[in-house]
């Protein structure tokens, strides 16, 4: 699984929602709750990544971006 798709599923699993906001990256998480510091930290390091991602995701159903189609070989 490449670190992006690594990334948005740590997201999931913690229950914290991503959107894109321009050139920013928003999280949405549960009441009192702050993400970890090395979860932060990748979002930091790959954040053109997440936010391309998620550009293409508005163009999909809820349905589509909840099961993603596995990755192609190169």
């Amino acid at each position: 699984m490449n670190p992006v798709m690594e990334i948005i599923a740590q997201v999931k699993s913690l229950n914290i929602q991503m959107e894109r906001h321009g050139d920013k990256l928003r999280l949405i998480t549960p009441a009192g709750y702050s993400p970890p510091d090395e979860l932060v930290a990748k979002l930091k390091s790959h954040k053109q990544e997440l936010l391309n991602y998620l550009a293409a995701q508005e163009n999909i159903t809820q349905k589509e971006y909840e099961n993603p189609a596995p990755e192609k070989p190169q």
